[in-house]
């Protein structure tokens, strides 16, 4: 519909730049009075954050087919899930490696935490709910500040039961 078009507006200040890890400072490429699209609505919104995970889905679909067509799903399975003993061709291990980084991707960009894709699906459905985008913009980076705190809780625990440290040195990395 015409009212869902992404809007245009234009940009009224820029900041500093942003700092890279040497220390460096990088200019933004976006200029004082530059037109700018941004989301009127939430359901454009919604169009716009659910697009990656769609395609990411498609690709992941895409290579697990390729995988199965080249082998069949048996051998498939077993060098998706790198099965000791699987005797798996150099493009099987290349496509069933596609496959599961593309589906681990999708399961990362679905959390709900913002800005990942996952947070701003979130944003979008309470925005329509709320009807104000402040709010859902808000309510998205508590739930991505709450899942911050989680990750770095289970960090933490894995650390202390020694489970992540056990096999870094069973590895033969230490």
């Amino acid at each position: 519909t015409a009212k869902e078009k992404p809007q245009e507006g234009t940009i009224l200040s820029v900041g500093p730049g942003r700092i890279l890890d040497d220390g460096k400072r990088e200019q933004i490429d976006v200029k004082k009075g530059q037109k700018v699209l941004y989301a009127k609505y939430a359901g454009t919104e919604f169009k716009v954050a659910v697009a990656g995970p769609i395609v990411t889905l498609v690709l992941a679909a895409a290579f697990t087919g390729i995988g199965i067509a080249l082998s069949g799903g048996d051998e498939f399975w077993q060098a998706l899930t790198v099965e000791e003993g699987a005797n798996s061709s150099g493009a099987l291990a290349v496509v069933s490696w596609l496959a599961s980084i593309n589906m681990l991707v999708l399961i990362f960009n679905l959390i709900p935490a913002f800005p990942l894709d996952g947070g701003r699906i979130a944003r979008a459905i309470a925005w329509k709910v709320t009807g104000n985008r402040n709010r859902a913009t808000r309510f998205a980076a508590v739930v991505g500040q709450g899942f911050s705190y989680a990750f770095i809780a289970l960090g933490l625990l894995w650390l202390v039961a020694g489970n992540v440290l056990d096999e870094y040195v069973e590895s033969g990395n230490a």
